[in-house]
């Protein structure tokens, strides 16, 4: 049906659909009412307080935006440390107006972090009267009030990729999650996904699409667009569209995904305002809303060390407030809490499900579930949730582990479980496979019932857990985080089967991850009363919060590898520790110590061996507090108060670094005589003119505010200046002439003569910037460049850097650029480097050295003259390895070095053949690469 009344919030974005038809202007609008309508209905309206199934709300009584932070996604595939990036506080950051740059946006966070609701908040944002809209964020904190962002999408389709795996195509999605349930008959239906496809290439459209880590892609497709891997991670958009995708998915969902395919990354880091959060639940329990019953929460739950952990999640909020308004007891232990949370869900429904008689608890080592009345009174049925749990949390396709079908769960058990709100059950948006299907609350609520599952059965399955579900399943689901929880909740419920877990796991961890993992267990078990559990000692101990009696715990713990144990990491102590500190006197091996949130009013003893030494936010009263460790190279100071002290340092300290530190002396650095690197991270020098001993040659600034260009000119012995995320404005640099590198990370850069002045530079190093159209100009006296996540539009940019010799790239898309050099250039390195062209190397004659890493090279076409290739961790189809061998093994060639380490050949079935053939090869010989299996790579050299 056609209606000719065109509303006035839809006129604007009728009118500027210029190039739609004139004859499908009255559909757009029918289509564009529709979609409003059906977000309102559908969305508005939530169960968000699971525990009270009666207090149906509001989604915006509810509702409080997440914390946003922007970050380079480049770094997070490839760095194990915590990437820094940007709050984001409006929606033009999500969204920039330029469209053709920013075709996918990811939002990216844990389970129960809120990306699900943040597309449903976008979706009824968009739905709404603008006056609507613009209440609702008047409500909310001064952020994100630029609601006209999102107003400025003509459509915006909301679609669950849950509900769509058989199927690869984004429009076929909405065809059958949206148009099949606003229109009636296929004509109706076939003229709605025509037009959508139309204003899909011709307008500004916005496609929702969440929960692509719960999406795989159909076994059988008949699709020519998905012949490659590639194109199978997520649901194809047609390449002339120019809709803005929005990916919602959790860490492991998006590490597959194509870097040069990310526009904007974009992660939730808990909830934007966790006190508003608070006081939306309490007013919508009819609870006293006022801030001093949230502040008393709020305290409650930091004394006991949960808020961290528990604030970031709002499901996980929500339960913690319905415990405490329940008057039952909070724990430091994690275990103790969830098992708390659990028979608070049980207790709701105990009166109205009848239950046989049920078994007894009788396990001696789940302490922490004798005293959980309601989970002992339906012990039955909890343990068929908790196999049930494990059975999904493992299950061999990766895909039931998240959301599984009705038919994989009892009817009895399933109405006890959706009466306890322990699992939810959601209709399919799809019309077509119109079947609902069954997930629990969270995550971590399904780990720790399939904990409690793997307490009892772990001497039966462990053999299979070892060998499959430990190694097959968790790869495809987020492998460490939901390791770590499963084995944190076991060392509470049964110190005998983490025990046994910590054997195994020792040898499939590294060690980071493993001493990391190892004292979270520790702290747990020590929380709830299991404090004769026997746990791999690793060689790095963690210690958090400790009481007195746990010190003990610890070093009795630590006494099983004192000879092993080289890193300490000790946060938050309740009371003084010198006994601790004794203790470490026995430790021959010790080499790092990190200290936190204490006070050193005592001189602090440590062994001969310690070189490295943290400290963070830790009182101290004299500037003179290590100068008698001697034996100390790198110091490490974060969140000190140095205000009117001078630090001295021991002589052999070669390296320091401060951030956020507090100073208000010029020479506060000036008395080590062997320093060589200061690292300085968000400190405000103001009008301070930093004074270094002449030892020191490298600097590094981090965030550190500058006003004149001048201000390291005085540093006549610097060789090496590191600058990073500092806006240098107008302001000309200016160096002492000893520095010949310089690194600018992150920095803003807006004139391509901005070194031109350094005469002294030989090698610039530009990291994570973008270039734009700047065609750069640096020194002659510049011999190597090193450009990493760099962003660049020509292919020119580097040609006027005459004397150039070495470039190296990394992180960078170049797409269908043919690279120009300087004739001077000899060697280039490309690591992670997206290419469409095989010849963008080929007109490089005066190429002699190429090294090529982590990269899909095809049909690689390299100039004459080059002598020496090597290529690492590449991509090669197998018809060109095997022409590649027969090239090397003619004599017409000028390649006298030539390395491959660790390719991939494409199909990877072809691997055998191609390794076979090099065997056969006079020339050629084939490398054992460690820890690399010859039937999953290949790796060979070449010398004439």
């Amino acid at each position: 049906m056609y209606v000719p009344f065109l509303a006035k919030q839809y006129r604007k974005s009728i009118f500027s659909l210029t190039k739609i038809p004139v004859k499908c202007v009255l559909f757009v609008s029918e289509l564009q009412r529709f979609l409003r309508k059906y977000y309102r209905d559908t969305l508005e309206s939530t169960h968000y307080i699971p525990t009270r199934t009666e207090k149906s709300c509001g989604f915006r009584d509810i509702y409080v935006l997440p914390k946003l932070v922007k970050k380079d996604h480049r770094q997070i595939a490839n760095e194990s440390k915590k990437v820094n990036g940007v709050t984001v506080t409006t929606y033009r950051e999500i969204f920039p107006h330029n469209n053709d740059r920013c075709r996918n946006v990811f939002v990216v966070g844990e389970a129960g972090s809120g990306k699900s609701s943040f597309s449903q908040h976008i979706a009824l944002l968009w739905s709404e009267e603008n006056k609507e809209a613009g209440a609702h964020h008047q409500s909310q904190d001064p952020h994100f009030i630029d609601v006209d962002t999102i107003k400025e999408f003509e459509f915006v389709f909301h679609v669950k990729l849950r509900d769509a795996c058989y199927l690869c195509d984004l429009v076929e999605i909405i065809r059958d999650q949206l148009l099949s349930r606003l229109y009636t008959g296929e004509t109706e239906i076939k003229k709605a996904k025509d037009l959508v496809e139309n204003v899909l290439n011709k307008s500004r459209c916005l496609i929702l699409a969440d929960g692509r880590d719960e999406w795989s892609h159909p076994e059988i497709c008949d699709s020519i667009s998905c012949s490659s891997e590639e194109k199978k991670i997520a649901p194809l958009i047609h390449q002339q569209s120019s809709a803005t995708v929005l990916l919602t998915s959790r860490p492991g969902g998006f590490t597959k995904f194509p870097e040069h395919k990310v526009d904007n990354y974009i992660e939730i880091e808990g909830t934007q305002n966790v006190q508003q959060l608070g006081e939306n639940i309490l007013k919508v329990l009819h609870v006293d809303t006022g801030k001093k019953k949230f502040d008393e929460f709020e305290t409650l739950v930091k004394e006991n060390g949960l808020w961290d952990n528990m604030s970031q999640s709002p499901i996980h909020f929500i339960h913690l407030i319905c415990l405490w308004l329940d008057n039952h007891n909070l724990s430091k232990s994690v275990s103790i809490t969830y098992a708390s949370i659990f028979n608070m869900l049980i207790g709701r429904a105990k009166y109205e499900v009848v239950t046989s008689q049920n078994e007894n608890l009788d396990n001696e080592q789940l302490k922490i579930l004798t005293d959980m009345d309601n989970i002992n009174s339906n012990w039955k049925q909890f343990k068929e949730l908790c196999k049930l749990a494990f059975e999904k949390l493992f299950a061999k396709d990766g895909h039931s582990a998240i959301v599984f079908s009705n038919r994989d769960c009892k009817d009895d058990l399933k109405t006890f479980a959706l009466k306890c709100g322990i699992l939810t059950e959601k209709q399919s948006n799809s019309l077509t496979n119109n079947s609902n299907h069954l997930s629990f609350q969270h995550k971590t609520y399904q780990e720790f019932l399939a904990s409690v599952h793997l307490s009892f059965h772990y001497d039966l399955i462990a053999p299979d857990i070892k060998k499959q579900y430990f190694l097959d399943a968790y790869n495809k689901i987020d492998p460490n985080e939901s390791l770590g929880m499963l084995f944190v909740f076991m060392c509470a419920l049964n110190g005998n089967t983490a025990g046994n877990m910590s054997e195994y796991l020792i040898g499939q961890l590294d060690g980071e991850d493993f001493r990391g993992l190892m004292s979270r267990g520790f702290r747990e078990a020590l929380y709830a009363g299991n404090r004769t559990i026997k746990l791999e000692c690793p060689c790095g101990i963690q210690i958090y919060h400790p009481s007195g009696t746990d010190m003990q715990d610890y070093i009795k713990w630590m006494e099983k590898n004192e000879h092993g144990i080289r890193y300490i990491q000790l946060q938050k102590p309740e009371q003084n520790m010198k006994p601790f500190f004794s203790f470490l006197q026995k430790l021959p091996q010790l080499q790092t110590i990190f200290l936190s949130d204490m006070k050193l009013d005592f001189q602090l003893q440590l062994p001969s061996s310690v070189r490295n030494i943290d400290l963070e936010k830790v009182t101290v009263t004299s500037g003179e507090f290590l100068l008698h460790l001697t034996h100390l190279k790198k110091v490490r100071l974060c969140k000190i108060d140095l205000v009117d002290l001078q630090l001295k340092l021991p002589n052999n300290v070669i390296t320091i670094e401060l951030d956020e530190v507090t100073v208000t002396r010029g020479d506060f650095l000036l008395d080590p005589t062997q320093l060589q690197k200061v690292r300085l991270c968000r400190i405000d020098l103001g009008d301070l003119q930093l004074q270094l001993p002449n030892s020191v040659t490298h600097i590094y600034l981090n965030g550190v505010p500058v006003t004149r260009g001048d201000f390291l000119l005085h540093l006549k012995q610097l060789q090496r200046v590191s600058l990073c995320y500092m806006d240098l404005g107008d302001l000309q640099l200016q160096l002492p002439n000893n520095v010949t590198t310089i690194d600018l990370i992150g920095v803003p850069v807006t004139r391509k003569d901005v070194l031109l002045h350094l005469k002294q530079l030989q090698r610039v190093i530009l990291c994570y910037m973008d270039l734009g159209d700047l065609q750069l100009q640096l020194p002659s006296s510049v011999t190597t460049i090193d450009l990493i996540g760099v962003t660049v539009t020509r292919e020119d940019f580097l040609l006027r850097i005459k004397q150039l010799q070495t470039v190296r790239l990394c992180k960078i898309d170049l797409g269908d650029l043919q690279l120009q050099l300087p004739s001077s250039v000899t060697t280039i390195e490309l690591d992670e480097v997206t290419v469409t062209r095989e010849d963008f190397l080929h007109h490089l004659s005066q190429l002699q050295t190429v090294k090529l890493y982590n990269m899909d090279v095809g049909d690689l076409q390299l100039p004459s003259n080059v002598t020496c290739v090597d290529l690492c961790k590449v991509t090669v189809p197998v018809e060109v390895m095997l022409c590649l061998v027969e090239r090397l093994e003619q004599t017409t060639h000028n390649v006298k070095h030539y390395v491959i380490t660790k390719c991939s050949i494409s199909p990877v079935d072809q691997i055998k053949r191609v390794n076979e053939r090099i065997q056969q090869s006079t020339c050629l010989k084939l490398q054992t690469v460690f820890g690399v299996d010859n039937e999953s790579s290949v790796s060979f050299t070449f010398c004439k």
